[in-house]
């Protein structure tokens, strides 16, 4: 059968064309560091390279309904598509844990006492002067801690030691009863140096009474400030100074704070004014032992102590204070745990009793939660034992849980909850994401279903992903898309609609080439066709140069239909109208690629090269980081090059 060459009708000219379904959509791509750049800048590479296939294979059919001079057909918008994932993982809620332990009633206690110097709670500021002068002076004290001690060792007493020199800060150092080296902590401290400067004695008992950096002087201690010099202050300061601070810090001079002194006779200035206005005792620092001196003051410091008793504990509340078995009732005070005697103080070998609670801890029938727990998360135990709903209440607006009976004294009480966070519902995808490609891997047995919207660009997941769960999001979205399909003839008087609402599709045609705007197109959309060709009779249509011949397969028509499939060419012998369908594989060229880049980089920003088959060219153009070859060819690897600026 001869054929006429105005007959033969193009059915395929462009992936796409007459209802074709295709495969295998998207070239896969794989990034890799440039491998000159081993440098990163912020964990992104300075270089990126992606390699691509110009050309894919897919499958398709065709089907048309032909009559005498009509062309009737469908066919599907297409695109370019590119594969992604994104990882899902569904937050775990975290569990607040609050841990209580119940209060309790204090422990009775008994404290008995006799009257005598040994009880007491003492303070001793020494004052060294460790001006050049005072080497001997200093070696005299560092070995007289036990006079000074004589008749208060069964004190709880206490040592500090600083210098004359302001720059020797405020604290040199501090010696406690019961400590392991006291004797030698003692004498390191006292041998403090002879290396000169101006004495400041005032200002450093100033400093030393209220030293920031180490707080050594107890609220509740009878006070005694010790200076040892042989030369008269010479800081701003004024024993007024002094005794406005021993007032702030809760003492009386003379009756629970006093000053003591070995100075030079000669020159002993403002310091013998603290001794005298205090009831304390002075001796001379050039004596060739100290330790008659360091008795005297030792046994003054004990009147003082007289009055002062230190409890074995706390008291919680009043304290019951008993002389003799005399009560007594308004001429003593408890500071912490020391008991302080007013006149009349306590005769000498007198029994003293004082009875109290201690160590009470306030009981509690509420706690109020850190934050608004998940609902059904809530959990109380009490000792272990988990109270049921109705043993306890919450309220919502101030968290605060109340029991209905109190729990029993230093009970533990655990209460835990989730926190109250919302679990993720869906991911962010891509723009122009295929909601039909959207598929998940890896979510188990559970069954959970996608919502796409474009709108926002989210797919939402339902139901919600139970805690923990992870799973990955695959799907593809458009890297191009496809406007212009070939209709193999030049077609007269042409007419597109869409399938599903029957509206008019606007569409241009030029030559065998048929075009749709950008605004109409949509991928996947159904078009329907229907052209007029000049022929009657007999029609042929022929095939594209890259179809697989191999592949080619007449499927309807055969009856009235030959395929000639070395010429790639269907010839038909019309008498009534037919449908005609082929099924065949064809390789298609890809002319537009995409680099994905980091967010943080921007495109503009560096030097772009473009290779086919490892040769530069420049016929290309690029939007971003989308390239768009100008005259793209079939079976050739394209390289694409980035390199950060």
């Amino acid at each position: 059968m001869a054929l006429r060459p105005r007959n033969i009708i193009a059915l395929i000219a462009l992936s796409g064309v007459l209802v074709f379904t295709f495969q295998n959509c998207s070239s896969q791509v794989q990034f890799e560091s440039m491998p000159d750049e081993a440098l990163a800048k912020d964990l992104v590479p300075e270089s990126f390279k992606a390699s691509f296939s110009s050309s894919q294979t897919v499958s398709g059919s065709a089907q048309m309904d032909v009559s005498a001079g009509w062309i009737s057909s469908t066919l599907v918008m297409d695109g370019q598509l590119q594969s992604h994932s994104v990882d899902f993982s569904q937050i775990e809620r975290p569990t607040i844990t609050q841990s209580y332990t119940q209060g309790q009633d204090g422990t009775p206690v008994t404290d008995q006492f006799t009257q005598a110097s040994s009880s007491g709670v003492v303070d001793i500021l020494i004052v060294i002067d460790n001006s050049g002068s005072m080497r001997q002076e200093q070696i005299g004290m560092a070995d007289r801690m036990q006079p000074l001690l004589s008749a208060i060792s069964g004190a709880n007493w206490r040592i500090g030691v600083v210098t004359t020199r302001e720059s020797d800060g405020c604290m040199r150092a501090v010696i406690n009863k019961g400590d392991a080296d006291a004797e030698q902590a003692y004498r390191n401290a006292l041998d403090a140096g002879a290396s000169g400067g101006i004495e400041k004695g005032i200002l450093q008992a100033l400093n030393g009474l209220d030293c920031q950096g180490t707080q050594w002087l107890r609220t509740s201690s009878t006070l005694a400030v010790l200076f040892v010099t042989d030369e008269d202050d010479d800081s701003t300061e004024t024993p007024e100074n002094l005794y406005t601070l021993i007032r702030t810090q809760g003492r009386q001079l003379g009756t629970n704070a006093r000053f003591y002194g070995l100075l030079n006779p000669n020159q002993e200035g403002e310091y013998k004014t603290l001794v005298e206005d205090s009831n304390g005792l002075k001796g001379d620092v050039g004596s060739s032992d100290y330790t008659p001196v360091l008795q005297q003051i030792s046994s003054d410091i004990a009147t003082i102590l007289q009055n002062q008793f230190e409890l074995s504990a706390t008291p919680d509340a009043d304290v019951t204070v008993l002389v003799e078995n005399d009560p007594r009732r308004d001429n003593f005070k408890v500071e912490g745990n020391v008991l302080t005697f007013f006149d009349p103080i306590p005769q000498d070998g007198a029994t003293i009793t004082a009875s109290y609670t201690a160590n009470a801890v306030p009981k509690f029938n509420s706690v109020t939660l850190s934050e608004k727990p998940l609902d059904g998360s809530l959990s109380v135990k009490v000792n272990g034992q988990a109270l049921s709903g109705s043993e306890y209440s919450l309220d919502n607006d101030s968290l605060v849980l109340s029991f209905v009976n109190q729990p029993a004294d230093s009970a533990a009480v655990q209460i835990s909850f989730k926190k109250n966070l919302d679990l993720l519902t869906g991911v962010a995808l891509l723009p122009q994401a295929i909601a039909e490609s959207i598929t998940l891997v890896g979510a188990g047995s559970e069954a959970i279903e996608t919502a796409y919207n474009p709108e926002t660009g989210s797919v939402e997941f339902i139901p919600t992903p139970s805690e923990g769960q992870q799973f990955q999001v695959q799907y593809k979205t458009i890297a191009a898309p496809i406007l212009q399909y070939s209709i193999g003839v030049a077609a007269q008087n042409l007419e597109a609609w869409d399938l599903d609402s029957n509206d008019p599709i606007p569409s241009v045609v030029d030559g065998y080439n048929l075009s749709f705007y950008q605004t109409d197109y949509s991928y996947g959309r159904q078009v329907g066709l229907r052209f007029q060709t000049t022929s009657s009779g007999e029609q042929s249509f022929s095939l594209p140069d890259n179809v697989d011949l191999d592949s080619l397969a007449l499927l309807q028509g055969a009856d009235v239909c030959i395929l000639y499939a070395h010429d790639r060419v269907v010839s038909c012998d019309i008498t009534s109208d037919i449908t005609v369908e082929l099924a065949y594989n064809q390789t298609v060229p890809i002319s537009i690629f995409n680099l994905d880049l980091p967010d943080s980089v921007d495109p503009e920003q560096g030097q772009w090269t473009v290779k086919i088959n490892g040769l530069v060219t420049t016929a290309y153009e690029r939007t971003g980081s989308q390239i768009q070859l100008i005259n793209p060819i079939l079976d050739a690897e394209v390289e694409v090059f980035f390199d950060v600026q």
